[in-house]
């Protein structure tokens, strides 16, 4: 849902709206017009869609304590680290370090630091025991670099790259960086060029608290495109606040206006609950790691579909074979890690015996199941204190599949 905002005293005619912070339980937009770059208006909202005016206006001093030219700096992004201490951060038009700026009140900035970078960048503490500060950056790629006093920098590492084939294939710019006690959520700006301008689109990822080079989670989809109606607009992206569960992002525009996308609920947008707990698989490079053996009558045709448990410090397979006369027998073998085998007998560990699992003796077969023409398939096993329970698909060729049960 895209709002026009209740804005006080914005009806100037340029409106240069450069920052949103979350101050306390309350949200500050910060503001200045093109004819006094030097005073930094500031409007706060207990709901994040209706401002009223802040009565002291903001300054951002040098180390020298003189005022700073906003002129002089972009792409601002303001942090609240706890109740009396904030952090800004910009890039800066004549410099190749951008700016790093803090404040008491979120109102008196003064310069902190140069940063090792001149990229949009947003700073955030790192969780509680932990000591230092985690900077998130990126205008092609997102990445990440860490410090405990502001002045040495380590540990830089890229963590979110444009994928092929996806709506985040073009450069990934900062947008937003926001900490929950799920994980640190990072948004990121995608921009297609379009012959009307800018069309921006914004994705998501859930980064680990304390180990932000750890992704979680990334948007699939991207969680909020620019409405057409925009695309002839100058359009600014602020960054965006949570307020009350609800996601908030805020965009100037070339007119006299600020912009509000608001998302119902923070946690079902970003969908942390059910994504948490998605595993991260990675593929070894050494596959297959069982294949036929051509001299074996009963595998020389096919092995897949194992089942494997773990014990006396050895991964154990029964995996699925079929050999010359497409019945499927179950065969072992077993690994010390997992990968590489070690073991594997010459003689299938468990054969077809039953009526349910042997085809009939006319091999008169109804249809076949995974290549072959009946036998036993797809085990699984599972240990139940002292016992090992296989289950597996019995198939006589004829009849429809069932499941069978065995132990050892």
């Amino acid at each position: 849902m895209a709002s026009v905002l209740d804005m006080p005293e914005v009806n100037e005619k340029v409106i240069l709206d450069f920052g949103v912070c979350k101050h306390n339980k309350e949200i500050y937009l910060y503001h200045t017009t093109a004819n006094n770059l030097e005073q930094i208006k500031i409007a706060k909202s207990i709901n994040g869609l209706i401002f009223d005016s802040v009565k002291k206006t903001s300054k951002i001093l040098d180390k020298n304590e003189k005022k700073i030219l906003i002129g002089n700096i972009h792409e601002f992004k303001l942090s609240q680290i706890n109740k009396n201490n904030y952090f800004l951060t910009a890039k800066s038009s004549i410099s190749q370090k951008g700016y790093i700026f803090s404040s008491k009140n979120g109102i008196l900035w003064t310069e902190k630091n140069l940063l090792p970078i001149n990229e949009t960048s947003q700073i955030i503490a790192k969780p509680y025991k932990q000591k230092g500060y985690d900077l998130f950056f990126g205008d092609k790629e997102i990445s990440v670099v860490q410090t405990k006093d502001f002045k040495i920098w380590e540990n830089k590492k890229t963590i979110l790259v444009p994928r092929e084939n996806h709506f985040d294939r073009y450069p990934l710019q900062l947008f937003s960086v926001l900490s929950t006690s799920s994980g640190t959520v990072v948004f990121y700006l995608v921009t297609v060029k379009k012959r009307e301008g800018n069309h921006f689109l914004i994705g998501a990822a859930l980064v680990e608290n304390g180990n932000p080079y750890n992704v979680l989670w990334r948007s699939s989809h991207a969680i909020w495109e620019q409405p057409k109606e925009w695309d002839t607009k100058t359009i600014v992206p602020l960054g965006a606040a949570e307020s009350n569960n609800k996601l908030l992002f805020y965009f100037a525009t070339n007119e006299p206006n600020v912009y509000a996308v608001s998302n119902d609920s923070f946690s079902e947008l970003l969908h942390i609950k059910k994504l948490l707990h998605t595993p991260k698989l990675t593929k070894i490079a050494k596959n297959p790691i069982i294949i036929p053996v051509v001299q074996h009558w009963w595998e020389n045709n096919a092995t897949f579909n194992t089942a494997a448990v773990h014990e006396n410090n050895k991964v154990h397979f029964l995996y699925r074979a079929i050999g010359q006369d497409n019945t499927s027998m179950l065969g072992y073998a077993s690994s010390n890690d997992g990968e590489s085998i070690d073991e594997r007998l010459h003689n299938p560990a468990y054969i077809p015996r039953e009526p349910f699992e042997l085809p009939n003796g006319k091999r008169v077969v109804a249809y076949m199941s995974g290549g072959g023409y009946g036998g036993i398939e797809d085990p699984r096993l599972t240990k139940i204190g002292n016992t090992i329970y296989l289950t597996y698909v019995a198939f006589d060729g004829c009849n429809p599949p069932r499941v069978a049960l065995s132990s050892i």
